[in-house]
């Protein structure tokens, strides 16, 4: 796992690996924490643009990106 900040939000995450499913959606994280980025794009710091996913709540519960 990789770890992001987004200071301007107030995210600081661990990052956990995002792939395609077996539609060719891309994954989302199986829970409120930690966040993910997608492993078919350049990595979180990397040029080019990074895919980061969360949620927003998850189970009643705040998210990653509450």
């Amino acid at each position: 796992m990789q770890s992001g900040e987004i200071p301007s939000i107030g995210v600081d995450s661990t990052l956990m690996g995002l792939e395609l499913d077996q539609t060719g959606a891309m994954q989302v994280p199986p829970a409120g924490f930690p966040a993910g980025w997608y492993t078919g794009a350049p990595s979180p710091g990397e040029d080019g643009p990074a895919v980061i996913a969360g949620h927003v709540d998850w189970d009643g519960e705040p998210g990653v990106f509450f």
